[in-house]
């Protein structure tokens, strides 16, 4: 049972790495939701690594290995998720799915915040 509500959050976000950026277009007229939505790919999966931000200089690391880290984040999340929501119906489990992972993506990007690091981003 768990593991139905862990496929469909991997499945709708892996869709919406796809997805999102193409509907972007569309939304371009609305400034930051449309770059949020252009972005998408590179918010969820950090692509580019992490920066330490210290004064006079940043440092750049995990360059070429964030987007597996990210993926095997994803996946535990999924877990997580599928586990508290084991006793909800399916239509809640999947009108939850992308609350929780935008929810997740910042709660992440401030507690890095808080140890002075941040997401290398390439474009926004």
């Amino acid at each position: 049972m768990m593991h139905k509500r862990a496929a469909v959050f991997v499945l709708l976000i892996a869709v919406s790495v796809w997805l999102f950026p193409l509907s972007a277009f569309g939304l371009a007229g609305i400034p930051f939701l449309g770059d949020f939505l252009f972005f998408w790919p590179q918010f969820m999966l950090v692509p580019y690594g992490f920066v330490n931000r210290e004064v006079g200089y940043s440092q750049s690391f995990f360059m070429d290995s964030a987007i597996y880290g990210a993926i095997a984040f994803w996946l535990i999340c999924a877990w997580v998720f599928g586990y508290v929501l084991r006793n909800v119906k399916m239509r809640y489990v999947v009108l939850a799915t992308y609350p929780v992972a935008v929810a997740t993506m910042f709660v992440c990007y401030l507690v890095l915040h808080q140890f002075g690091y941040s997401v290398y981003l390439e474009g926004p």
